[in-house]
């Protein structure tokens, strides 16, 4: 994330949706705040999180099919 916001700093203004993919463990609480925290620092203020339901090698491509 951080390469790619400086790589690609126009998209400082643009709105942030966050895929979660780890089927292993679920995401916390405080690691939903310390990454959300950290984008908003970098990107807009609007931090999306998606956390697909279904097995994650899949969800990736389904999501970005169906947007």
């Amino acid at each position: 994330m951080k390469r790619f916001s400086y790589l690609f700093p126009k998209f400082k203004n643009k709105p942030v949706k966050f895929i979660y993919l780890n089927n292993e463990k679920e995401v916390t609480i405080e690691e939903e705040f310390r990454v959300t925290e950290w984008l908003c620092y970098y990107y807009s203020s609007d931090v999306e999180w998606i956390v697909p339901q279904e097995e994650a090698k899949f969800a990736h491509f389904d999501y970005l099919r169906n947007d």
